[in-house]
């Protein structure tokens, strides 16, 4: 039996004095903590305290964080507290965490068993420890840890219950501490927020009084916030809508009245303490809670005066420049930018340049853009405006309503309010799709030209090689007496060389270097001998078939320009039959007693050639057809089409004084009728080959001026074969030096474009001027459009063509000898 020594009356006092000196300690200490809100402090003291009744060598106090994953040493007193103070741990780790999890105290001492699985090493001094939690409403937020009993003694049952008394004391109080505290930092926040906020913000409670303000709206009151607070809205917030009936506009009162949002209009004033005027944009709605019940009132409200002025001077702008922009041509519209890139303005232009009304413009504006990468230069513009730089025009592409690409020139003007800032950006865009189409056909007229010079070139001294083989051919048959086989040989050299002459004749149509002028040419020849040039532009699935009339023969016309009209026909046609079908080109001589209303064009009465070209193709709608002969119109793919063909068609007509019909069904094909006034005459009489014997002949002197050696020695053998004395001159300058020493020629043949710095019509000039008794014959394969312009005297030259045989030479020789200059074949 064990025996228990009876404690002494002494001891039983100094506990009892010791056990009233801690309920003292602890009813003033809970007094105190009650009152202090400050989570810092707080935990600070309830530290100091707390070790100060339980006589602890040490006390930390660990707070849990809200995700409950760690606990924090928040506040530590006493033996090694500077080390203890802001440990982190996770829940579960050590004898704090221990507690934290299982929330119950824990306590090591003398004669006490171990709570804990494992074990602790102690620090000397400090091998008892006293750890009770920290729960409030029902939920722990820490604990209380004493390290070591002070002297080295070890904690008590009694400590243990006094800790425990204590924590529960203490516990409301660091709970309010910490939802002072996070509501404190909430607070903040807002408040940083709301004075961060670029427009004026207040916020009434559901009276109408003010409860918050932020720095903007005290700047826009004219007051400060402690003026400010508690008062009325309607006291210091004074605005008055100058277009409503009623001057008084309290947004607030609206929203407590309506519970719903409300906003004012921009025409709305505010009025300051000073009685400074602003024009305001604001918007006010109610503050409620999850149940939606009615706290109070937000009102936001910005300055919007510089914004109004600028519409005010945009009106007044509108309406100096109305009838201006009203006038604007189709291809031009104007626009105000703001400062977000909006659209504010659009003038009513608009819809005759793009199609849009100026509503659907500015709502929709960029769903308009194309892919174009010139539009990614429209944010670097707009930048450069916005910083007061006057950005360069740039060109973007737009669609218009009914599709089309369309191209734009866009210039921008930046527009600065009072304070020299930018407040927006005007604009004037124009259409430049056309001047662009315009570009490009000059372009490829100019790569075409440049293709003709050379081509022309090549023709010209292709023509004089070929008029050497040709002559001297006609020489070898007309002087040697040949075995069957030689004569057929030679006979297939000249029709070789005849389809050369062919071909280079067609080169020269398509270089444009022929001399055009017009004369009297037989339109059923031309077209047989173009034959083969239309059989080859077309496919072999298009059956093609010529039917000439006899009797539609002779018109004037130049003749190059005409087959260039009849292939530029045939290949529309051919375009319009990719699948194959028929082609018919035929001939008629009609005659009309009385006007004749084509097409295109008015007929006079009289006789006519007319020209029928039909195809089997897919023919044209009437929008297409009222179309055709516009310039740089056309339906082919980009690329394959200038849209120049039909204006050349159009132009050729009526240089001739003809006219045009067009019958076309969809589907069914189409049918061009030419009309070309018909002439009596003949073409120039005696241009065929013949016999020597047949070939006229004479016995003037000649000066004969060709670059081309050996063109220059046939020419001389076929002259003085027909008994002509002829003097030679290599270029224009040798033969000028000639007659000024005293030459005396009757007529000077004379090529047309030779080097040395003086062509043949400038020689011809020349001579018509100091010379006029002597007879002119010019000789060409092509003449430059320079050399023909800068010649006064074109129009009085008989023209003969390379190549040329000894049959025609003789009597085009002969003809200009002997008769005067036939005006209707040179004109």
């Amino acid at each position: 039996m064990t025996h228990i020594e009876p404690r002494s009356e002494d001891n039983l006092q100094q506990d009892l004095k010791r056990v009233q000196h801690q309920l003292d300690t602890l009813r003033m200490i809970t007094s105190e903590l009650a009152t202090e809100l400050n989570f810092e402090k707080l935990l600070k003291r309830v530290a100091v305290k707390a070790r100060e009744i339980i006589d602890a060598e040490a006390l930390v106090i660990p707070i849990i964080d809200e995700e409950r994953k760690h606990y924090t040493y928040m506040a530590a007193e006493g033996r090694n507290s500077t080390d203890i103070l802001g440990q982190h741990f996770a829940v579960g780790v050590g004898m704090c965490g221990w507690v934290l999890i299982h929330q119950k105290p824990l306590i090591f001492a003398e004669n006490m068993p171990w709570s804990m699985d494992e074990k602790t090493q102690w620090e000397v001094g400090m091998e008892s420890a006293l750890l009770v939690p920290l729960i409030a409403r029902g939920e722990i937020i820490g604990g209380l840890s004493g390290l070591g009993k002070q002297g080295g003694k070890s904690f008590t049952a009694e400590d243990l219950d006094i800790l425990k008394a204590f924590a529960s004391q203490v516990s409301i109080a660091i709970d309010n501490a910490r939802i002072f505290r996070e509501l404190s930092e909430e607070k903040e926040r807002t408040l940083t927020t709301l004075n961060s906020i670029g427009d004026g913000v207040i916020v009434t409670d559901t009276a109408g009084v003010i409860t918050r303000i932020n720095p903007v709206a005290c700047q826009l009151l004219g007051e400060t916030e402690h003026e400010i607070l508690g008062q009325p809205l309607e006291n210091v917030f004074r605005v008055r809508n100058p277009d409503a009936i009623t001057t008084d506009v309290n947004p607030v009162a609206r929203v407590l009245e309506t519970g719903q949002q409300v906003e004012l209009t921009r025409n709305a004033i505010l009025q300051d303490k000073q009685g400074r005027e602003y024009r305001i944009a604001d918007s006010a709605a109610p503050i409620k809670d999850s149940e939606g019940a009615m706290h109070g009132v937000i009102l936001v409200f910005h300055d919007v005066t510089e914004e109004y002025k600028l519409l005010e001077n945009l009106r007044s702008s509108e309406q100096r420049y109305r009838r201006l922009i009203e006038h604007l041509g189709d291809e031009f519209f104007m626009f105000t930018q703001n400062v977000t890139s909006g659209l504010n303005f659009v003038s009513p232009s608009i819809r005759r340049c793009l199609g849009y009304s100026p509503e659907e413009f500015i709502e929709n504006y960029k769903n308009y853009l194309t892919s174009d990468p010139l539009n990614d230069i429209i944010e670097e513009r707009f930048n450069e405006a916005m910083q007061g730089i006057r950005p360069d025009s740039y060109e973007i592409e737009m669609l218009h309503k009914n599709g089309e690409v369309k191209r734009l020139r866009v210039s921008k003007t930046p527009v600065f309010g009072d304070s020299n800032n930018v407040i927006a950006i005007e604009g004037l865009v124009q259409d430049i799709t056309q001047q662009r189409a315009l570009e490009a056909s000059l372009r490829q007229s100019q790569k075409l030209e440049a293709i003709g010079q050379l081509s022309g070139g090549i023709a010209h001294d292709f023509n004089n090689q070929l008029g050497i083989v040709m002559g001297y051919l006609d020489m070898l048959e007309e002087g040697l007496e040949l075995q069957p086989n030689q004569s057929r040989w030679l006979g297939t050299a000249k029709k070789s060389t005849q389809r050369c002459i062919e071909l280079t004749q067609s080169l020269m149509n398509f270089s444009r270097k022929k001399l055009a002028s017009q004369s009297i040419i037989n339109l059923n020849e031309c077209l047989q001998s173009m034959q083969s040039i239309l059989e080859h532009a077309l496919t072999p699935v298009i059956e093609f078939s010529m039917q000439l009339d006899e009797g539609a023969s002779n018109v004037v016309a130049d003749a190059g320009e005409f087959q260039d009209v009849m292939l530029n026909l045939a290949i529309n046609a051919r375009d319009a039959m990719p699948s194959g079908g028929r082609l018919l080109l035929q001939t008629q001589s009609v005659r009309f007693d009385e006007e004749y209303s084509c097409y295109l064009n008015v007929l006079m009465p009289g006789r006519y050639i007319k020209i029928i070209i039909q195809d089997s193709g897919s023919g044209m709608s009437p929008d297409l057809l009222s179309r055709i002969f516009e310039p740089f119109f056309t339906t082919k793919p980009t690329g394959q089409g200038t849209g120049l063909g039909m204006p050349m068609v159009f132009g050729f007509i009526n240089r001739v004084k003809g006219g045009i019909d067009v019958h076309t069904v969809e589907g069914e094909g189409t049918c061009f009728e030419l009309y070309i006034p018909q002439v009596k005459h003949s073409a120039i009489p005696g241009e065929q080959s013949s016999g020597v014997a047949d070939l006229p002949r004479g016995h003037e002197h000649i000066l004969l001026v060709e670059d081309e050696p050996a063109l220059r020695d046939l020419a001389k053998q076929y002259l003085t074969g027909l008994g002509y004395r002829v003097t030679e001159a290599e270029n224009a300058i040798v033969a000028k030096q000639q007659l000024e020493e005293g030459l005396d020629p009757q007529l000077l043949f004379s090529d047309v474009v030779m080097p040395g710095g003086m062509d043949g019509f400038q020689l011809a000039a020349h001579v018509r001027e100091c010379f006029p008794e002597i007879k002119i014959l010019m000789a060409t394969g092509y003449a430059s459009r320079q050399s023909a312009s800068n010649s006064p005297s074109e129009r009085k030259e008989e023209i003969i063509y390379k190549p040329y045989s000894r049959a025609i030479l003789a009597r085009r020789i002969h003809r200009v000898l002997e008769t005067t200059l036939n005006e209707d074949f040179t004109g």
